[in-house]
């Protein structure tokens, strides 16, 4: 990455992180679930650090101070599946691995998990590409809102939209095995009915990672959950940082899950058919 565009990064960062709304935000979508930090691709050295857990506002500025989040473009993920009783770990990372906690939690990490979301994710090479196969999101949407599911939408970066249907309204009493196997097929058959080849369909893990919502993404745009006309007529400007800052009213605005007015019982159901019919 060329000095003058990292330098810019660097500082849309602590300026985007330093929003105290943004925190609360980012807090909520860590709710039972691991945050991950990942140094951006365009970095020689590359930094991973796992099984981190925001409690809280505090928690999370701690958490990016001890691990020199502001020096180097990094991006901020959370796990697929939400946990339980997750321990907390050194920030020594050579002291931490060696931690029976840790190798616990390591080994045995489908014990903690108690959740799992439905998540699609939609890749795009560039604007050109996204702006050819952009229908393939719209037809996720499209179907999404046929069968009435509970599910929300955002941008993980100027050229990739992610689906979620988070975890509370997942049959989870199946399994963790067999809900892993139903959402891979799922995935697989929803891509090939539609043709919908930029669905990303290489990685259907356990421990599989996402985006945060509201994180800052190191190519400039912010991780947005957005809106039925923002997923409609989503431009890639729309989420650049200066414009979500400057547009939109981030405090209290959540994941903006659609049809929760039609109570829990209802929308459980309406997921479970839409499993079967597509697996």
């Amino acid at each position: 990455m060329e000095t003058s565009l990292k330098e810019k990064i660097l500082a849309q960062r602590r300026i985007f992180y330093n929003n105290i709304q943004v925190q609360y935000e980012i807090v909520k979508a860590l709710h039972h679930r691991e945050m991950s930090i990942i140094t951006a691709k365009t970095e020689e050295k590359r930094f991973t650090t796992r099984y981190i857990v925001a409690f809280s506002v505090a928690y999370l500025k701690k958490h990016f101070e001890r691990f020199y989040f502001y020096e180097v473009p990094r991006n901020l993920y959370m796990s697929v599946a939400t946990l339980k009783n997750i321990p907390i770990f050194s920030y020594n990372m050579e002291q931490r691995r060696k931690e029976p906690q840790y190798i616990e939690f390591n080994k045995n990490y489908k014990n903690y998990v108690d959740g799992y979301d439905l998540f699609l994710d939609v890749d795009f090479q560039d604007y050109e590409d996204l702006k050819k196969n952009y229908w393939q999101v719209l037809k996720i949407n499209e179907v999404f809102t046929e069968y009435k599911l509970p599910f929300w939408c955002m941008n993980s970066s100027l050229k990739g939209i992610h689906f979620h249907i988070p975890s509370s309204y997942m049959p989870f009493e199946w399994g963790i095995d067999k809900l892993l196997e139903i959402l891979n097929q799922v995935a697989y058959n929803f891509k090939g009915i539609y043709s919908a080849d930029r669905i990303d369909t290489s990685i259907f893990d356990i421990k599989r990672l996402c985006r945060c919502a509201y994180s800052y993404s190191c190519d400039g745009s912010i991780c947005l959950p957005l809106d039925d006309n923002q997923i409609l007529n989503f431009k890639p400007k729309m989420v650049e940082m200066e414009n979500v800052l400057k547009t939109i009213q981030i405090r209290n605005r959540g994941l903006l899950v659609r049809n929760v007015n039609l109570g829990e019982e209802t929308l459980k159901n309406n997921v479970v058919k839409f499993l079967n019919d597509f697996s």
